[in-house]
């Protein structure tokens, strides 16, 4: 049993998760591997023998740790959240010097000026939704799609109140805000990639 233990810790102790989700892991190895020592042991083999003959079923360490890594890879670990931060950061800073349409709308203000304002607001978007909804990104799609589009109506609804806007303005503005909010996604799966080379980098020393 001891044997079985340091087999499983060896595997478990050096992942970049949270210790519940750790827990959670070596429950379910030692549950497989008690059932495969079982099985060996009802062919004929004695304890030590079965339990030997499990850990070389089950797999090499290091090749486990990559796997595991691999199937619980998500866009919430320190680096993706830190980056994440920072791009609010910048952005906030960087838009604290800019005019913003319908708020502090000046008579410099061009389509131009305004493009490049929305893209900037929704790369926050496009990079942040995929780590809050990091267990759903089959539906990454819709949410890059759904964002700027729900949130365009509820802008140009309150312009449309104001004054009337020429369909150019419009359609300038929802894609300026798509593509934000693209931008945001390819610098989280970016980072994320750069992050998990990092992983397998060091599971390999």
């Amino acid at each position: 049993m001891e044997e079985l233990d340091r087999y499983i810790s060896s595997i478990v102790s050096d992942l970049k998760i949270s210790k519940k989700r750790k827990l959670e892991l070596i429950s379910e190895f030692k549950d497989h591997l008690e059932l495969l020592k079982l099985q060996y042991m009802s062919e004929g083999y004695s304890e030590s023998e079965a339990i030997r003959k499990s850990i070389d079923s089950f797999g090499e360490i290091k090749q486990l740790r990559l796997n595991i890594m691999n199937s619980l890879s998500n866009y919430r670990n320190k680096i993706t959240l830190l980056f994440g931060l920072l791009l609010i950061i910048a952005l906030m800073f960087v838009g604290n010097r800019m005019p913003i349409p319908g708020i502090e709308l000046t008579s410099s203000s061009n389509l131009l000026t305004s493009s490049i304002i929305f893209m900037m607001l929704f790369i926050p978007l496009g990079y942040w939704v995929p780590v809050i909804f990091s267990k759903a990104k089959k539906k990454l799609e819709l949410l890059l799609l759904a964002l700027p589009l729900t949130i365009n109506v509820i802008i140009l609804f309150s312009f449309f109140m104001m004054s009337s806007i020429r369909i150019n303005y419009i359609m300038t503005i929802s894609i300026s805000s798509f593509i934000g909010a693209l931008i945001g996604y390819i610098l989280l799966v970016s980072v994320n990639k750069l992050y998990m080379i990092n992983i397998k980098l060091l599971t390999r020393i």
